[in-house]
């Protein structure tokens, strides 16, 4: 028994070499897997061309972290520089690469880099050295489409260049004239949205000349593709409206302005043969939902009314009516910028309403009753965010499953009041706030997606004031 107890008498004395090897080799491991910041400046002069741009990304995404993008007009976020160390970082990386010597597939990467760099005349020159080399006039239409629009997407927005490229589509004739119809939509939208209108003024009869070779010299397609039809006649009636719209609604009023855009927009259907269900859905769509009465507001919370007695949307009052969910969250901030810049603009002029709706619960808290739910939306929206508007808070119905689980199941359409304005809350929510602009006769002039929309939503409410004070 002694020997045996002495043959396993050396594993304590194991235990305490082994501790006191690691303690003599921690410091060591731990200075091998602490974190040191690299000591030189990126290779750009190693990169290729994918490498170049995965770099200008990551720094764009360094740069624009706290930039506050997001709270700018859309002016301003078209016309705002891009970062001084995104533009040197391009220069840079871009400086070795040569345009001829890579594959097709990687040639636009290189384009948009140029652009980011400031190279515009470099950008140029290439670009016409590419079509140059395209015999196929449609190959050159093509290229020269993706030219404009890359011009129109980039930071700032080069409104000249992709004039300039427009210009060289419509030079191609009917071959071009399908992809000018597009490019000039896009251009003179920007134009519009920078308030740039001797551009918009000349390019407006290229546009519809666009149009116009594009029906006839692609007449087989159009006459087989109702689809087609339609986005050609509601493009040509958008086009043709772009310089009387503000006239018409602050001169003749909303029910004339709506009444004038359907006529239009049917004798553009007809003009490219579209009749019945075809003709009444051009009209529909480019119509944006406007042109009827707006159903009132039935809620069964209300919070900050300036006038707890009227029914909502007030008559004799402009009004922006905006459905949201809470769970949009940092998705929607933009979007509630726009709102109020629009308050602070307009300010006792413009109603402003929330509508959102209980779900039975508020983020992470348990099951709640409808009327703390809605206090709780009331906080977030009006106190938190400080949205400058009158929040109605809807009861969503629901069904409670029976015993022993007891939960409540709601109905994904929500309060009839989303029905009736053709909205439907459900999960998950997309990051987009949709609005409804409604003239203080309470006639719907259009729904309006609050993001993309926003530099036609403020004319076309200073129209409507406009054609107020003229007639009180």
């Amino acid at each position: 028994m002694t020997r045996a107890m002495n043959r396993w008498a050396w594993l304590p004395w194991c235990g305490v070499l082994s501790s006191a090897v690691l303690m003599v080799l921690a410091p060591a491991a731990r200075a091998q897997t602490r974190f040191v910041w690299p000591t030189r400046e990126p290779a750009y002069g190693e990169y290729d061309v994918e490498e170049c741009a995965a770099a200008v990304q990551r720094t764009q995404a360094y740069a624009a972290w706290g930039a506050r993008y997001d709270t700018l007009t859309v002016k301003a976020r078209l016309l705002r520089p891009e970062s001084p160390i995104v533009v040197e970082a391009a220069r840079q990386c871009t400086a070795h690469l040569v345009l001829a010597q890579l594959p097709a597939t990687v040639q636009p990467t290189l384009l948009r880099l140029w652009l980011v760099a400031g190279e515009d005349s470099t950008f140029i020159a290439a670009l016409h050295a590419l079509v140059a080399r395209l015999s196929a006039p449609a190959e050159r239409a093509a290229r020269l489409a993706d030219a404009a629009f890359l011009l129109l997407d980039m930071h700032p927005i080069r409104l000249a260049l992709a004039d300039s490229v427009a210009h060289e589509l419509d030079r191609l004739g009917g071959p071009g004239s399908r992809a000018a119809f597009g490019v000039y939509i896009h251009l003179l939208t920007s134009a519009h949205d920078v308030g740039d209108d001797a551009l918009g003024a000349g390019d407006l009869p290229r546009a519809l000349h666009a149009i116009a070779t594009y029906a006839q010299f692609d007449s087989v397609q159009l006459r087989s593709s109702p689809q087609d039809r339609a986005a050609v006649a509601s493009g040509a009636a958008a086009l043709q409206r772009i310089g009387t719209r503000d006239r018409l609604l602050s001169e003749q009023g909303a029910a004339a302005f709506l009444d004038s855009l359907r006529h239009d927009l049917g004798a553009q259907a007809g003009a490219n043969h579209l009749h019945g269900p075809d003709s009444a859905g051009v009209v529909q769509v480019a119509l944006h939902g406007g042109g009827r009465p707006a159903p009132p507001i039935e809620a069964d919370f209300w919070f900050g009314r300036p006038d707890s007695t009227a029914a909502y949307p007030r008559k004799g009052m402009v009004s922006f009516v905006v459905f949201l969910d809470e769970r949009c969250g940092p998705r929607c901030y933009y979007d509630y910028d726009v709102l109020r810049r629009l308050k602070q603009r307009f300010g006792e002029h413009l109603d402003v309403v929330v509508v959102t709706g209980t779900k039975g619960h508020f983020r992470e808290a348990p099951p709640l009753d409808f009327a703390a739910e809605a206090a709780l939306l009331r906080g977030y929206f009006l106190e938190r965010l400080k949205l400058p508007a009158a929040l109605a808070v809807t009861n969503t119905p629901f069904v409670t499953l029976p015993a022993p689980d007891r939960r409540r199941i709601y109905d994904q359409d929500g309060a009839p009041v989303w029905g009736v304005y053709g909205i439907k809350p459900a999960w998950p929510v997309k990051a987009r706030v949709d609005g409804f602009l409604i003239a203080p006769s309470g006639l719907v002039v259009g729904q309006r997606d609050v993001l993309n929309d926003q530099t036609e939503l403020t004319d076309l409410i200073a129209d409507l004031l406009a054609y107020q004070r003229a007639h009180p």
